[in-house]
């Protein structure tokens, strides 16, 4: 099972150990993928290298692709279309992201979306970085108030 974590200091771990990745664009775009479930390649060498020209950018992505692939040990990205990348839905996967949204497990919040967290040089992830850490935060504001209503009432 791979288990990310992204609502506090953000962390991977396959089956129980923890997982590190040589780049920090390699981490950025598993938690990307993580939270969007599917991307174009285009979007995410958009994302993630926007300072190289398309193809480059493009080069830069495939090498990541094929490093997350090494160290996971199989397809947790998958590319069922050329310009398409999505999350393999064989892989179990565990995401604190996923059990706050879908669930609406207020537990699953335990700090800032992807608190500490940086890479240089990606502004346009650092930009949805910040938009999605202000969006989740008034969601679990907005959840906890309704929580609290709702016990003063009974």
């Amino acid at each position: 099972m791979l288990k990310i974590t992204v609502l506090r200091s953000p962390s991977v771990d396959l089956n129980g150990d923890p997982l590190s990745f040589p780049f920090k664009r390699a981490d950025a775009l598993l938690y990307y993928m993580a939270v969007q479930k599917s991307a174009t390649r285009q979007e995410l060498a958009a994302l993630l290298w926007e300072d190289y020209d398309e193809s480059n950018g493009l080069k830069q992505l495939r090498n990541i692709l094929y490093h997350l692939k090494k160290i996971l040990g199989g397809d947790f990205l998958i590319s069922p279309q050329k310009s398409l990348i999505r999350v393999n839905p064989a892989w179990e996967l565990d995401c604190d992201y996923d059990r706050f949204m879908r669930d609406g497990d207020l537990a699953a919040y335990r700090g800032s979306f992807l608190q500490g967290f940086g890479v240089k040089r990606a502004f346009s992830f650092e930009e949805w970085m910040c938009r999605t850490a202000d969006r989740l935060r008034d969601l679990y504001l907005e959840r906890v108030t309704q929580t609290a209503e709702a016990a003063v009432q009974q």
